[in-house]
């Protein structure tokens, strides 16, 4: 067996059959946008990570590639903080399989931090619980980008990408950092889940970064991970879903009550979007004096970020791509009036207000 390299190094790919190469990785560029990296964290002596809340595996693998980075380069080992929960029991099982070490948000003392990175998320978005006295000194995410707010000292944003786990193994690359098989794994299944295995909003550059990353994963692990045992309540949740998925035309309508996690509306969107002759999925559900939503659409087309964006308007936050996209909506006293008001938005925009409800199971 050939033994790896000690560096993460950047091959050269050939598609098969087609003969047409994947995007070479322009180290010059990379090692460039390092160093900028360094030069903007190289003062922040308690800098810590933070997520997006309720973090899924690009995020998390992403946090741990950076804290990777900085470690090597400028010998500090900044903490990886989120905020809300880790709900999913793929996720739970990357944590403890992985043997990541995350803090909760409200076991830190922000009087002992003194800058801020931020990881698949940005300045200005509402999914994050950044004290605003704090210095953003660096921020990763392929999210659009946000304009008009204070930005950080070094920013990299990617739209065109498919995970921030891509971009942060460009960062390993340029660092001649060779990631364990744990971190490595992590951030194949980062791309893997953003991407759906590169099927969804993927560019070439998730393709080369997931035949990167594919000789040094655990096998064994991915499958742990992937394969989750998950709780009875799981099923009940399931089963409450298809009772209550309605289809207007093409499109599948789905209010799931008071959820246990909040990212519960997404794994029942993810299910119901396999839903044969069903273009548009919506899921929703109570959490938190919130209404949280999941949108998922296999359009070609379409753009479910700027959908969902216009629908909830100036009734909360939002955020996705083109092919997923979610939000959140305070409801205060009355959450049936917010719901009754998405469901009618929903279908006015997406043009089925006039199709007859038929419900999913009969």
């Amino acid at each position: 067996m050939t033994e790896l390299p000690d560096t993460l190094e950047a091959p050269r790919f050939v598609m098969p059959f087609s003969g047409q190469p994947l995007p070479m990785f322009d180290m010059p560029r990379g090692q460039r946008r390092l160093q900028r990296l360094l030069d903007a964290c190289d003062n922040s002596q308690r800098l810590v990570i933070l997520t997006h809340n309720d973090p899924d595996p690009d995020a998390l693998a992403s946090a741990w590639a950076l804290q990777t980075v900085l470690s090597a380069r400028l010998h500090i080992t900044p903490g990886i903080v989120y905020g809300g929960m880790i709900g999913r029991a793929e996720n739970r099982a990357l944590v403890a399989n992985l043997e990541m070490h995350l803090t909760q948000v409200d076991k830190i003392n922000w009087d002992d931090v003194d800058a801020i990175a931020l990881i698949d998320t940005q300045v200005g978005a509402s999914n994050h619980v950044r004290p605003a006295n704090l210095p953003v000194v660096a921020v990763f995410d392929h999210h659009p980008l946000r304009r008009g707010k204070r930005q950080a000292r070094y920013r990299d944003v990617r739209p065109c990408y498919g995970a921030t786990s891509t971009i942060l193994t460009e960062y390993l690359v340029a660092a001649e950092i060779r990631p364990h098989s744990q971190l490595a794994t992590a951030l194949f299944y980062g791309i893997k889940t953003d991407t759906r295995g590169l099927a969804r909003d993927a560019c070439d550059c998730d393709a080369w970064a997931y035949m990167v990353l594919l000789p040094l994963i655990d096998p064994k692990l991915l499958a742990k991970i992937e394969q989750a045992r998950v709780p009875r309540s799981y099923f009940k949740a399931f089963n409450d879903t298809l009772a209550r998925t309605v289809l207007y035309d093409r499109v599948a309508l789905a209010s799931l009550g008071p959820m246990e996690r909040p990212d519960m509306a997404a794994e029942m969107a993810d299910i119901l979007a396999r839903l044969e002759g069903t273009d548009w999925v919506i899921c929703w559900g109570r959490y938190q004096n919130q209404v949280v939503m999941a949108v998922r659409t296999q359009l070609a087309e379409a753009n479910a970020a700027r959908m969902v964006r216009q629908v909830v308007g100036e009734m909360g936050g939002t955020g996705g791509h083109a092919h997923m996209a979610g939000g959140r909506i305070p409801y205060g006293n009355d959450p049936e009036r917010v719901e009754e008001e998405l469901r009618k938005r929903f279908l006015r925009e997406l043009n089925v207000a006039t199709a007859t409800a038929q419900p999913l199971i009969t």
